[in-house]
């Protein structure tokens, strides 16, 4: 099969999908043990990572170095001894077996769009989706300086300032205007025709994707009455006008703080634009939201604010928003077998949060 095909393929499978992690159509049992797949039975061995990056940069490494941290569905190694070329990292993907990584041209692109409004960025060198010289998709991208955000969870005064600033810094990604609505395809980039679009025709049709598969996954587990599970689609058909959007921009679409650099004062870049959306502001405004307590969201809206108004229906839109990606969120983590962190709210208790919140914005 050619990639021409298995993009077509690839673009039928993800326009099924609201949010990956959540609708990634392979069992449980496989998702549950992505992460504890090896670089040996992945075939990422120091061997053929370096000989992906010599295919890809025309030198190879001297070191393979797998960072501390790893992703669920990436394997990352900074790579060392490539003279002048500098400290590159290569990403590579972990789920060959059911997933071509189209995604990764996305980083690429999106890095550009980001400079292109001002804003620092991670460079991508290469992406080779091929498995010609090694049997994994890969990129290649320069080595950022700073941490991820994460890293100063503790540090509450400064990771208030750093959100001011990230409320700015997103703000200003939301100026880049999208054709579409929903997940971006990345076929034209892959092909070299264009830059992505969103997957669907209208914003409600993306948001109200598997909104009833979702919601029906959460009372059968429990974390939803059936009498709650009515209550979330009436308040979405209550709400409908909010989604009748008209024009797209740019949203990351998973803006946790784990995707978030900074050395501690600035802010470095955003990566990992895999899950990235065409869609209402909004939205990704929510999706960062559940990754904080209600405490800090001030800090992050007057940083917004300064670069981008909100529009007047804000708080209704916001919670209605938060509804919707708690429930898949919650559907995320059970099939992912992740248990609630203890002294942090449940998955069901931010959804039922969410919708008090929005009976009393509304």
């Amino acid at each position: 099969m050619t990639l021409a095909h298995i993009a077509e393929d690839w673009f039928r499978q993800r326009r099924r999908i609201f949010y990956p992690k959540t609708d990634m159509p392979v069992p449980d049992e496989v998702l549950r043990g992505m992460r504890a797949r090896t670089f040996a039975e992945l075939h990422m061995t120091p061997e053929r990572v370096a000989a992906a990056a010599e295919h890809a940069l025309g030198v190879s490494p001297t070191g393979v170095h797998p960072l501390e941290v790893q992703g669920t569905f990436h394997r990352v190694f900074r790579l060392t001894g490539l003279g002048r070329t500098g400290r590159l990292i290569l990403r590579a993907n972990a789920a060959n077996d059911f997933l071509r990584e189209f995604t990764f041209y996305l980083d690429a692109w999106a890095g550009e769009a980001s400079s292109k409004v001002g804003l620092p960025s991670v460079a991508v060198r290469h992406v080779d989706l091929s498995r010609t010289i090694v049997p994994f998709d890969f990129q290649i991208i320069e080595e950022c300086p700073g941490r991820p955000l994460e890293r100063f969870n503790d540090d509450e005064p400064r990771m208030w300032r750093l959100l001011r600033k990230l409320g700015r810094f997103v703000a200003k990604v939301h100026s880049i205007s999208m054709s579409g609505y929903g997940l971006l395809d990345a076929r034209p980039l892959a092909s070299g025709t264009g830059p992505p679009r969103g997957m669907r025709e209208t914003w409600a049709e993306y948001v109200l994707l598997n909104l009833a598969g979702h919601v029906e996954d959460c009372a059968r587990a429990a974390d939803l009455t059936a009498a709650a599970a009515d209550t979330i689609f009436a308040t979405f058909q209550r709400h409908a006008k909010c989604l009748n959007l008209s024009g797209a921009v740019l949203l990351h679409g998973d803006l946790g703080s784990h995707n978030v650099l900074t050395d501690g004062d600035r802010l470095l870049g955003l990566i990992d634009w895999e899950d990235s959306v065409a869609g209402d502001p909004v939205y990704d405004i929510a999706f960062w939201a559940t990754f904080h307590p209600p405490a800090r969201h001030d800090a992050f809206l007057a940083g917004y604010r300064e670069v981008r108004p909100l529009p007047d229906d804000f708080p209704i839109r916001f919670w209605l928003y938060f509804v919707r990606i708690a429930v898949a969120k919650a559907v995320h983590r059970r099939r992912f077998g992740y248990a609630d962190r203890p002294g942090r709210p449940t998955a069901a208790h931010r959804i039922f949060y969410a919708l008090d919140e929005l009976a009393r914005a509304a």
